[in-house]
């Protein structure tokens, strides 16, 4: 199998790169902004799940509950990861962030993409934009076509698969920030049309727009808080009176 071409140095760079060559370093400040709030997420989440398994297992001990935490429903320990999801990144990164959206990384692309070029109203920027959702559907279409399997988000690799939900997302976007800088210098497009692009994306595109800054990112002992609060509403749902044998 060939290796994938990749975009080489052009001769001449057109103006309308510039813009686009701040907008990639915007979009990586971005990722870099989510990637660290997903860490807490994560970090917090795993604390709170660890921590009510080793309560629920002492009440087991106690109570003879039949009840174990093993045993939580996929859609129990789903919905409280959505509940912290969305309750710390907002929809559009809650959903990206959250295991119950199948494909959720491509779609956020393909949906970003969209908004951030919303703005966009001169002739040439909307060709040059064009090009960037080509790739992007390109990108999407070539994909393995099963989708994520749905998985109740347990004590293990959720850290890394919210990094890889975040990396599916960007990685589109950013290969298609590329196929418009390489179709500006193909056409040397002027400036104002580059700056167009990028002003459209700092207003219109939501992981730009809403990025947390370092104020917005909670504690990991925030997370967990909340975490607990919801695996314990969850784990009560399950549980039946019947279920306990209190001698």
């Amino acid at each position: 199998m060939a290796p994938p071409v990749r975009p080489v140095a052009v001769a001449n760079e057109s103006a309308a790169s510039g813009p686009l060559h701040n907008l990639q370093s915007e979009l990586l400040a971005a990722k870099a902004a989510w990637e660290q709030l997903g860490t807490r997420i994560s970090k917090g989440y795993t604390t709170a799940y660890v921590f009510h398994s080793d309560t629920v297992q002492k009440l087991n001990n106690i109570a003879k509950a039949r009840w174990k935490a093993s045993q939580a429903t996929l859609d129990g320990l789903t919905f409280v990861f959505s509940v912290v999801c969305i309750g710390f990144s907002g929809g559009v990164a809650g959903a990206l962030l959250g295991p119950w959206v199948k494909r959720a990384g491509e779609k956020t692309a393909r949906f970003v993409l969209r908004e951030g070029v919303r703005g966009v109203i001169q002739q040439g920027a909307k060709e040059i934009a064009k090009r960037g959702s080509e790739k992007v559907e390109k990108l999407i279409e070539n994909e393995w076509e099963d989708p994520y399997k749905v998985s109740a988000p347990k004590d293990i690799a959720v850290d890394e698969d919210i990094r890889d939900r975040i990396a599916s997302a960007f990685g589109p976007l950013l290969e298609g920030l590329d196929a418009m800088i390489a179709e500006a210098n193909r056409t040397q497009a002027n400036l104002a049309i580059g700056q167009e692009i990028l002003n459209s994306f700092r207003q219109s595109c939501p992981l730009m727009r809403d990025k947390p800054e370092q104020d917005d990112i909670p504690s990991a002992k925030s997370v967990a808080d909340l975490a607990e609060l919801a695996i314990w509403v969850a784990w009560a749902n399950e549980l039946r009176s019947r279920e306990w044998d209190i001698i």
